[in-house]
């Protein structure tokens, strides 16, 4: 449920039985309501973790049935990418990137700020391959957990962690999906575009997280369109990328 009216319109048909999934300023603008319904069986749908804190959470937990928190980031043509958290594993990661968020945000400026998150998740995630060298297919690799828990990803999981550390910085960002432009079989990446200084650049940091681990310079980060050529976006939320960063722009 996306809007007040589709609210409505639910609310009104009595739907006890149906599993909700509900935009949580939606839930915070209804809860009046939700609190004399208390059948209702609710999933809260997040984009932005730093704008519903636990403490959002807890509240709405007081008086609705909360099944879970639905983190969704990304609509592509016809499907949409979504992973679902409980209520503990949703306040535990939001604590846990709040605590990374204050290992990096040592600068004011937006550059300074994204530079030090993109080494920190390079820095302390690996990707993780099955046994047989193929990217991991498991759940956790291509959430939060693989990376947060374990310390490994696929590149869904890198670009959800690194997106939700710069939401944390208050740096906007997206994560898009693309397909790979020079494979037989077009296959799929995610990576992120981020704003800085209001221009919105490609960064892939699942590729880029080699470069750091071997201590070499980063050469996926920060690029425009042309030089980010090795994908090209399917997704329908991705930005034009018409400038790659340069570093005399650092302190403006």
């Amino acid at each position: 449920i996306k809007s007040e009216e589709e609210y409505d319109y639910f609310v009104k048909e009595k739907c006890d039985d149906v599993l909700l999934s509900i935009d949580y300023n939606i839930v915070l603008n209804k809860l009046s309501e939700l609190k004399k319904n208390t059948e209702k069986k609710i999933i809260l749908k997040v984009k932005d973790m730093f704008k519903c804190s636990p403490d959002i959470i807890l509240n709405i937990s007081e008086y609705v049935r909360l099944y879970g928190i639905e983190i969704d980031w990304s609509n592509t043509k016809g499907s949409r990418i979504r992973h679902f958290y409980s209520v503990k594993e949703y306040i535990f990661f939001w604590e846990k990137l709040q605590e990374f968020a204050e290992i990096v945000n040592g600068s004011k400026s937006e550059y300074s700020k994204f530079k030090r998150a993109y080494h920190f998740i390079g820095k302390n995630i690996q990707y993780d391959f099955d046994d047989d060298g193929e990217p991991s297919r498991s759940n956790e690799s291509h959430s939060l957990r693989g990376g947060i828990l374990n310390g490994k990803a696929v590149c869904e999981g890198f670009s959800e962690i690194l997106s939700q550390l710069l939401n944390m910085l208050n740096i906007e960002n997206k994560c898009v999906i693309g397909v790979d432009k020079h494979s037989t079989n077009k296959a799929m990446h995610v990576w992120n575009q981020v704003k800085i200084n209001g221009f919105w650049y490609n960064c892939d940091i699942t590729n880029d997280s080699v470069n750091i681990h071997e201590g070499r310079q980063v050469e996926m980060c920060l690029l425009n369109d042309d030089e980010f050529f090795l994908y090209e976006i399917i997704s329908g939320n991705g930005e034009k990328c018409n400038k790659s960063w340069d570093d005399t722009e650092m302190e403006r």
